[in-house]
């Protein structure tokens, strides 16, 4: 059985009908519709595309079953048919599925992490049975995170090959027992073979029939879903009187998921905004208000209204077609805090924000707005100081100095702090007094780390680096009581010792010689430690692989340290159980060794769920020193190391040794690494390239060195020049990026053109690191020696200068996207970070040659630097040819970066083109043209002689305390930056809405029952009303007051839902008080014949009742306006004919 989804499920999913027998007998429960199935495995119905106003996956938070032995569900896209470009765009479906459900399990892996991390603060009898339940937890969402990145990568190596013909023929013989009714039958599958008139025909002459099960209906709405998918032209063709009838006729439908499967129909029957304007003729707007105020457990009929709903935003000018009382129901779910479409619900706002704010603030968002605005949230303050602070921050770092002095003195917060009479003063005061106390505690923790580098970065999150926290040089005394308080002396049992003691103790005293000598002789303390890690104890090596258990690898990297820091301690690492012991479970690999195991120590199962992946990393503090170069040599480990990487069923075990080794030193492990760079698999050759950029960034060796050459980084640009001739281009592409990387430092790139590298047969992944070699002397004869600088010349000013545009606008976007942080985690080493390419501007051609006067020399010999300003100078306003902005946009890049040189500023001022850049920064219609030179003048003040040149233009440059430019500059007066023209625009009509006084003026109704009904509406929006009116209406309902029965009256009260704010249970409240009958009245064009017949019988009330005052007042239409009703018709055909009596090849249109 399925469990319901708490979210809005994928549009792709069909909704199934209830109870409906499946292959094993059971049913299916009526909360299957729309959604996914509760287990893992579980994928009811099939996919083509996300339909019209379908929910993102991320809002996806559907309660699943954790069963172990499911896999995770790919869902399969039915695209037998579809040319190659089909199948490309199911396989990125899939892909996305299967990340989605990646970011899924990673979050339930770090919960799980937390809760342990908290349990073990507990004691060990109170936590014993809850970390059990939590790890087999944790144990199940490794398992399945593994599965999934499986499935991933080979999800994305099927995309990369071409699709055969009878790879599709032979997905048609699959097995797809989730496929919907719809397919399983050839006949109907078959877009050729069928005719989409008569199907169609069918279907609404089948939906005619009334008073059968609700799963027939659904069943012919999903084949109507089926069958707009097959024929996507369909819908601009129906004839909407009889098709909408039938619509219309679901919606109304008792049944939830009739009702859902009737939105999910005329959300796939949208065409254009004419059919959104005859759609909302057949008064759809009340019946989305009425399934969006219904209870969360219809979240099958509301997460389907939504989505139609949604479905408007993707027609163009559709959001106009959004009525405000809509709006409004979607403001008050978005408030409902508990509501399991208030994610979705703000999305659609946010969305409709964007295109049209002037209707969304009309409908009530700034009660959505104020929401937080006097109530008490201590997080939200503490957020607003930080940010507050932060904002501080970076306009002192960042913003010219004419700006950050203005910024930084806060005048309105002064102003109010300062104001003693007012009570905002203790606000604006408190929140100076937290603003400065986080600038000083970021002040005291120099937190510049992500300005840093990444090997730098690293290296600062190394243990050995951090803060210790007892000194090394500290006496007998306080070190005997540190030893007897961690209780490692006082019991061999590892889980009462306080392993933070631990850790403080390995990495702080026992670096003197004199407390590790007596540690390692008076006391049993490095004993202890040392038989805690042997592998055949069984301690360390079968604790579970979890977030808090990493204390204990961490303190074995710290032990090993410790001990190879002193030539005592070296010697007794040496002859240690533990060396000894992982030796022989290393020989393991080794065929000739004669030694096997039923349960290998370093299995694939025990790798992947105990710590036994740490021995590795203690291994590799050995490998950071000579005595640790030893003791591998003493007991043949780097025999073993080699086995290890000619292995071809354990990559796991490979990437763990290969990750964890230093390779520092000169010596056997380089030449494993370079063995596995270059005859492993394409995985691990991919991977172990990727290693070598720590070593590859780093500098070089001088020159007066003892052995020049033989440093780390040269050794590493070697490996790198190596791999690019690689068979594989992405084991190419990854040791390009690195070199690109390697050479931002001026020796390194040096040293790269020396190895004289040949990139002809890598053509455009070559191009970069080719460009590189452009910005130095030798590089540039080099390159002119191979004919290079000449060809790439001419297609850059031709061609390429346009493409760079779109390249470096997709870096800009990915530089100020959110970058998602993954959580560490100390034994991931399948995960190691890409080289940092967010903010870094591609090389441009342009850039690197004006880098050396030979390229300068060549730049004006060609005359290009002119071409470009003449055209920045012709066409700097431009405005509607598309064309002509993508050419000044590229010369605008061009000259930026000729210009961000020193030896290429005389070229700009012999041109004088900054001071048209300038005007297309401050004056231009085309915003993104704007934005292209707001950046090119920040590399324009990237050179000292630019930077005076935008001075006398009215700009001002960023720089820092070093006088050095942050490559971004200001106008002196900023509203240049942002000010507009005022341009002509044609008068659009538009609905204002009137104050809640004139609203309560305005409707009113001459009977005093009704008129107080509506006064009593208006009055739950009030806090203090709200309860007694709602007491009043319900009094009123149960003496069947006839108000609540009459259309009139119900369009009244709409409107007042419309023109006023109320949260969700009061509409639910409100709506719940009519008849049903009356919205069934309404929808079919039935409120005039029923309002005639009750004026009938109250003139007859009249003639006998005196008491009765007979003016009954007509049916009033609705203050807002209202789509027009279609005109009554008798029964009109399916679809239009051509005159003759026959239908036309080319379906009509007949829409009325």
């Amino acid at each position: 059985m399925s469990s319901q989804p708490d979210v809005p499920a994928p549009d792709h999913h069909n909704l199934l009908p209830p109870g409906r027998p499946s292959k094993d007998g059971g049913g299916r429960a009526p909360a299957s519709y729309g959604g996914v199935g509760g287990g893992r495995g579980a994928s009811y119905t099939t996919t083509i595309a996300p339909g019209p106003g379908s929910f993102s996956s991320e809002l996806r938070s559907t309660t699943t079953s954790r069963s172990d032995n499911t896999r995770p569900p790919l869902i399969e896209q039915h695209t037998a048919f579809a040319p190659d470009e089909g199948m490309r765009t199911a396989s990125e479906a899939r892909q996305a599925e299967l990340r989605d459900q990646i970011e899924k399990e990673t979050k339930i892996k770090i919960g799980s992490e937390n809760l342990l991390e908290a349990l073990n603060t507990k004691s060990a009898k109170q936590a014993k049975e809850q970390k059990s339940r939590v790890e087999a937890e944790l144990n199940i969402s490794n398992r399945k995170l593994a599965n999934l990145r499986l499935d991933l990568e080979t999800e994305m190596q099927r995309s990369k090959e071409p699709v055969s013909s009878e790879g599709r023929l032979s997905f048609l013989f699959r097995s797809a027992p989730s496929r919907a009714e719809s397919y399983q039958n050839p006949d109907e599958v078959d877009p050729d073979s069928e005719s989409p008139t008569l199907v169609l025909a069918d279907i609404l002459q089948a939906l005619e029939a009334e008073g059968l099960a609700m799963d027939y209906y659904v069943e012919k709405g999903n084949s109507l879903v089926e069958l707009f998918k097959r024929h996507p032209t369909l819908k601009y063709d129906l004839a909407w009187s009889v098709f909408g009838l039938r619509v219309q006729n679901m919606l109304l439908s008792d049944s939830r998921e009739v009702a859902a499967a009737g939105y999910r129909v005329m959300r796939y029957a949208i065409a254009d905004r004419k059919s959104l304007q005859t759609i909302r003729s057949f008064h759809t707007d009340y019946l989305v208000i009425l399934s969006l105020v219904k209870e969360s457990k219809v979240s099958v009929e509301r997460e389907q209204a939504l989505k139609f709903v949604r479905a408007f935003l993707e027609v163009k000018d559709g959001h106009k077609e959004i009525s405000r009382a809509v709006i409004r129901i979607i403001v008050a779910v978005a408030e409902h805090t508990e509501d399991r479409l208030r994610n979705i619900s703000i999305l659609t706002l946010a969305e409709i924000l964007v295109k049209d704010p002037e209707r969304l603030v009309s409908s009530g968002v700034p009660a959505l707005l104020h929401a937080e605005e006097d109530s008490i949230n201590l997080t939200l303050k503490r957020k607003t100081t930080l940010l507050l602070g932060e904002v501080l921050k970076m306009a002192n770092e960042l913003l010219p100095p004419s700006w950050s002095a203005e910024l930084q003195v806060l005048p309105d917060l002064l102003k109010s702090a300062s104001q003693f009479g007012a009570d905002e003063r203790f606000i604006a005061t408190g929140t100076i007094y937290q603003v400065d106390s986080v600038n000083r505690t970021l002040f005291r923790s120099g937190g510049n780390e992500k300005f840093g580098g990444g090997a730098e970065h690293e290296e600062l999150h190394t243990p050995h680096l951090a803060k210790k926290q007892f000194s090394a040089q500290i006496d007998e005394a306080s070190f005997r009581n540190l030893m007897a308080e961690s209780r490692v002396l006082e019991t061999p049992n590892y889980q009462k010792w306080r392993w933070d003691l631990v850790l403080g103790i390995l990495d702080g005293p026992l670096y003197n010689p004199k407390r590790l000598d007596e540690a390692l002789r008076a006391t049993k303390f490095i004993h202890r430690l040392i038989n805690f890690f042997r592998p055949f104890k069984h301690r360390f090596s079968i604790l579970k692989n979890t977030r808090p258990n990493q204390r204990y690898v961490r303190a074995g990297c710290s032990l090993m340290r410790a001990l190879l820091n002193n030539a005592d301690g070296a010697r007794y690492l040496m002859d240690s159980k533990p060396i000894r012991q992982l030796g022989e479970c290393l020989s393991h690999f080794d065929r000739m060794s004669g030694l096997t195991s039923e349960e290998p120590i370093f299995s694939a199962e025990r790798m992947a769920e105990t710590l036994t992946g740490g021995y590795f990393a203690m291994l590799g503090e050995l490998s950071k020193k000579p005595e640790g170069v030893h003791i591998f040599e003493r007991w043949k480990m780097i025999n073993m190391f080699y086995h290890i990487v000619e292995l071809r069923d354990r990559d796991d075990l490979m990437k763990t040794l290969l990750s964890n080794m230093d390779y520092t030193l000169d010596g056997h492990l380089r030449i494993i690494l370079s063995k596995a760079m270059t005859a492993g698999t394409k995985e691990i050759r991919i991977f172990s390239t990727r290693l070598v950029r720590k070593y590859a960034t780093k500098p070089l060796q001088h020159d007066d060195a003892p052995m020049p050459g033989t440093g780390v980084a040269e050794w590493a640009i070697r490996l790198l020049v190596t791999q690019l001739y690689d068979p594989d281009v992405e084991v190419c592409e990854v040791a390009i990026k690195i070199l690109e990387e390697a050479c931002n430092q001026k020796r390194s790139l040096e040293y790269v053109v020396k190895c004289a590298p040949t990139l002809d047969h890598l053509s455009e992944i070559g191009a970069p690191l080719l460009l590189r070699f452009l910005s130095t002397s030798v590089g540039y004869h080099y390159l002119d020696g191979l004919d290079y600088i000449t060809r790439e010349m001419d297609d850059w000013f031709l061609g390429r200068n346009d493409s760079y545009v779109a390249l470096v606008e997709a870096s800009l976007a990915r530089a100020l996207a959110d970058i998602p942080e993954k959580p560490p985690s100390h034994l991931a080493f399948d995960e190691l970070p890409d080289p940092m390419d967010y903010g870094l501007v591609p090389p441009h051609f342009y850039r690197e040659l004006a880098r050396t006067f030979e390229g300068c020399k060549l730049l004006e010999a060609k005359g290009h630097f002119e071409e470009f300003a003449s055209t920045i100078k012709e066409y700097c306003m431009e405005k509607e040819d598309t064309e002509i902005i993508l050419k000044v946009k590229g010369c605008l890049w061009a000259v930026g970066n000729v210009g961000s040189m020193d030896l290429g500023a005389p070229f700009l001022e012999s041109t004088d083109v900054t001071r048209h850049i300038v005007r297309i920064a401050e004056e231009s219609e085309v915003m993104s043209l704007r934005g292209t030179a707001f950046f090119v003048l920040g590399l324009i003040s990237r050179s000292l002689h630019g930077q005076e040149i935008l001075i006398e233009c009215g700009w001002d440059a960023a720089t820092n305390i070093m006088g050095e430019s942050l490559g971004f500059c200001m106008p002196l007066d900023f509203k240049k930056l942002f000010s507009l023209k005022p341009w002509k625009s044609s008068f659009v009509a538009v609905k204002t809405l009137r104050t809640p006084t004139d609203a309560k003026n305005g409707i009113t109704d001459d009977d005093p029952i009704n008129a107080r009904i509506l006064k009593l509406v208006v009055d739950l929006g009030n806090t203090v009303l709200a309860k007694r009116a709602a007491t009043d209406l319900h009094n009123i309902k149960t003496k069947k007051a006839p108000g609540f029965q009459k259309p009139a009256m119900f369009h009244k009260v709409m409107a007042i839902l419309e023109l006023h704010h109320f949260r969700l249970p009061v509409c639910r409240f409100v709506i719940d008080l009519f008849d049903k009958n009356v919205l069934r009245q309404i929808v079919l064009e039935e409120e005039e014949s029923s309002s005639e017949g009750e004026e009938e019988e109250e003139d007859d009330d009249d003639d006998d009742d005196d008491d009765s005052d007979g003016n009954e007042p007509p049916p009033t239409q609705p203050t807002t306006q209202q789509p027009p009703p279609p005109p009554v018709q008798p029964p009109a055909p399916l679809f239009a004919t051509n005159g003759t009596g026959r239908r036309p090849s080319q379906l009509s249109v007949e829409i009325t």
